[in-house]
């Protein structure tokens, strides 16, 4: 069912997560990139609901803390609420004005999970398109609040097209380092052009 849906818009990426609601088990597949609009199905039916919204599409989403959260183009970070009979997705909490600078030249956005914490990560470009650095920001969704962080300790995150991810490093045990973002190209590859692979020392 999941495939047909995604038929009528072709070309676009999507995650699906699953999640439990007060009316049961949901599935969520958020189409990205540049989509402003997101499915949702029940178990046990076979329909599904589109959800769109006003606004810039979405580029990443993750299930955290009990919520389904996505960040937009502009930096802002929405919710969806999948509990009501017409789920809503609604903006609750803008871009801070002080880093609209900072993210002035970003070429992707993602939300990881890391002890706890979400985490908006902004992937930096050069001029000819690949990528210069990163920022990382904690994301306090009881608060309404943004924060830079200047480290990461002994956690590593690992970004790109197909998912996002964060590891607690133990150098002793592991060959990968800390407080380092490993990254891949955020395009499905086509032979051997392209390729922006690398690994950043926050």
């Amino acid at each position: 069912m999941a495939e047909k849906w995604a038929d009528l818009l072709p070309g676009v990426a999507r995650t699906v997560l699953k999640m439990a609601s007060s009316r049961g088990l949901v599935r969520i597949p958020i189409l990205v990139p540049n989509m402003a609009c997101c499915g949702i199905r029940r178990e046990g039916t076979k329909e599904w609901k589109v959800l769109t919204w006003q606004g810039d599409p979405v580029l990443d989403v993750i299930y955290c803390k009990g919520k389904v959260v996505a960040v937009n183009r502009s930096g802002d970070i929405l919710a969806c609420d999948a509990d009501g009979s017409d789920p809503t997705v609604q903006v609750i909490l803008k871009k801070p004005l002080e880093f609209r600078d900072h993210l002035a030249f970003f070429v992707q956005l993602y939300l990881v999970e890391s002890a706890g914490r979400l985490l908006l990560v902004a992937r930096l470009a050069q001029l000819d398109g690949g990528t210069k650095g990163f920022r990382v920001f904690a994301i306090d969704l009881e608060a309404r609040k943004w924060t830079e962080l200047e480290g990461m300790g002994s956690t590593s995150l690992f970004v790109g097209f197909s998912s996002s991810f964060s590891v607690q490093v133990d150098e002793n045990r592991q060959a990968i380092k800390p407080n380092r973002i490993y990254f891949t190209k955020d395009v499905p590859y086509q032979g051997n052009e392209g390729k922006d692979v690398g690994i950043y020392d926050v």
